[in-house]
This record gives structure tokens, C-alpha cells and sequence, in this order.
């Protein structure tokens, strides 16, 4: 099921494959970002998925003061849920945020229990999400763009 749309995150929860999707609405400007963020970290506290997919499609560039605080306050957090995988996926155009990310990472290592992964593109971590299987990749992908149709339509 696609969430309602809250702090510039669209997120997607499929409660019985424990998946949930974030990916950044809001536009070029990162205004909102930790309010957006806090709200990812208390669905997942909240939903208990097993696997995150995080999109970065549409993402403005990280700040330096918010990748800090990400680092030091969410970050850690986050991942003392029970996760079992994380998938990242940047647009070629998102070096920027794929090195404060891998930044962020570095520093939250020792918080980490769970393997990550990084994609070129979202079936591709839905397929490693579901153990190949095609067809729940397939039903969460056209969930994903119905949601977008209208989201498209109002902005």
C-alpha cells in the first residue's frame, strides 16, 4: 500500500513481504528534510519492515549539516531496528548524495546488522527484497507508479 504523501516522502508499505520504499517528493529544495527523515524513522519503528528500499530519485543535495545530523541522531536510531536488508538506489546524477551517504555509513558501521546493498534501479532491489520473485516485484512496481499518477497531476 502507498502511504499518504507527509513530509515530502512518498513511501510504500507492503506489509507482508515487511518492505517499505521512501523515496523524496519535495522538490529541488531540501527545506523539510529532517522532518521528512524523523517521519521515515518513526514508520520503520513503527511498521517493523524487514527490508528498506531508499530512492533517491528526486533527492536535492545533503547538506553538510543535515548528513551530520543524520550521522549522529538518525542514523543510529534506525538501525537499531531489526532489519534485515537495506537497499539503496541513486540516479548516475546523485554522486553527491551517494558519497555523503557512504560518509554516513562509514561512521554508523558498528550500528549495522543487516546487509545493504546499493542499486542502479528499483526492480532490481525488489528482486533481491523477494528472492526473484517476479511477480511481487512486478505488483509493488505498478502499486509504486499508480500512486505517482496523481501525485504527478498535482504538482
Amino acid at each position: 500500500m502507498i502511504l499518504p504523501l507527509s513530509h515530502n516522502f512518498q513511501v510504500q508499505h507492503d506489509p507482508e513481504l515487511r518492505l517499505m520504499r521512501f523515496q523524496w517528493v519535495g522538490g529541488p529544495n531540501s527545506r523539510g528534510l529532517r522532518a521528512g527523515m524523523r517521519y521515515s524513522r518513526d514508520l520503520v519503528e513503527k511498521l517493523h519492515p524487514h527490508f528498506v528500499l531508499v530512492d533517491f530519485a528526486g533527492m536535492p543535495p545533503v547538506e553538510m549539516r543535515d548528513e551530520l545530523w543524520m550521522s549522529l541522531h538518525w542514523f543510529p536510531r534506525v538501525s537499531r531496528r531489526p532489519l534485515r536488508g537495506v537497499a539503496v538506489m541513486y540516479p548516475p546524477t546523485q554522486l553527491h548524495n551517494q558519497m555523503a551517504v557512504e560518509a554516513m555509513l562509514w561512521v554508523g558501521r558498528r550500528f549495522m546488522q543487516y546487509q545493504l546493498q546499493v542499486f542502479k534501479s528499483v526492480p532490481a532491489a525488489y528482486d533481491w527484497f523477494t528472492g526473484g520473485d517476479t511477480a511481487a516485484g512486478l505488483r509493488l512496481e505498478a502499486e509504486w507508479e499508480a500512486a505517482k499518477a496523481p501525485l504527478l497531476l498535482s504538482i
